[in-house]
Parts: C-alpha cells; structure tokens; sequence
C-alpha cells in the first residue's frame, strides 16, 4: 500500500524508464521523485522571484515554513553595516555566490563581513573556504545579488563600475 503521504506526480514513462536503463539500476523511479523534489526545493530556495511569481502575496507563509533562515536573514538585513571590499560597499543583507567544483555555493553578507555557517570571512577568505583553501581572485569569482535584486553581478564588474564613477568625478573636478 502506497504512503499516504506521498503524492505522486506523472512524468512519462519512456523518460523514467530511460533514467533507469541508462543509470544500469543506480536511479530508481522512487529516487527520481526525490531528485526532483530536492531540484525543485534549490529552485525554490535560492531564486526569490520563482517563489513571488509562484506564490504571489503568499510567498512570506511559503518562506516562514520551508526557509525560516530567509526571514532571519530579512530581518538582519534592517540593520547592519556594508561590507567595504577596496572600492566597492557591498550592503548588508546582499547575496554572495561562487561557483566552484560544479557546484553553487552561497553566503550573506552580515554586518560587514561575509557570513557562512558561524564563520564570518572576507572576500578571499571566503573564496579560498569554497575552493578548499586554494588562494582564489574572489573578484573573478564571487558574484554579488544586492537585496531586493534578482540580478546577479560579478564583484570584478561591480569594481569596474566603481572605478569608472570615480574616474568620472576626478574628471569633473578637475575640468571645474
């Protein structure tokens, strides 16, 4: 007898049947169900405007139950310091990714620092933290989200940006 606490979703048979044959036994349909669920939970989890879109006015209910950190992080947001990285103020509460052994890793930025578990690390530190203490250009690797964006930015174009305004300042300055 099925778990009635299971809700089973149809994906096509041929599909499923393929995953099986072509895995030689290592997925099961039951463990394609969970793949899907967890790809659907990242999904979830890290792409804010999938769960607005999704959830509409009661995406807040859907965080509070299945991303209870996320409203931490919200409100943690109201009141900390930028981490200041040499040109660039990144603000608290913003996003950080890197992207290293396949995978997507990501942090906050809380008051001042980026804040990963209990650690509270610069950029370079958190860059060689991901890369298994490899010494890593956390500019070239880190990109940034800002909170309430869904864009993210790569911190080398975040600093050329910068730099650019200030060009442009010194050149106003001095042509005044």
């Amino acid at each position: 007898m099925p778990d009635t606490n299971v809700v089973y979703i149809p994906m096509e048979e041929e599909f499923v049947c393929d995953l099986v044959r072509f895995s030689e036994g290592s997925l099961t349909p039951s463990r394609i169900g969970q793949i899907a669920q967890d790809q659907i939970s990242l999904l979830l989890e890290t792409t804010e405007d999938v769960r607005l879109n999704w959830f509409g006015c009661r995406k807040t209910d859907y965080d509070a139950r299945y991303l209870p950190e996320l409203l931490e992080t919200n409100e943690i947001r109201k009141m900390g310091r930028p981490m200041v990285w040499k040109s660039i103020s990144v603000p608290h509460g913003s996003e950080v990714r890197m992207s290293y052994g396949g995978r997507d890793h990501f942090a906050a930025v809380v008051d001042g620092k980026i804040q990963d578990g209990s650690n509270r690390l610069s950029p370079s530190q958190w860059a060689s933290k991901i890369a298994d203490g490899t010494q890593r250009n956390a500019w070239r690797d880190i990109s940034i989200r800002e909170p309430g964006s869904t864009r993210w930015i790569l911190a080398s174009a975040l600093r050329e940006k910068a730099l650019e305004g200030l060009d442009i300042e010194l050149n106003t300055q001095s042509e005044g």
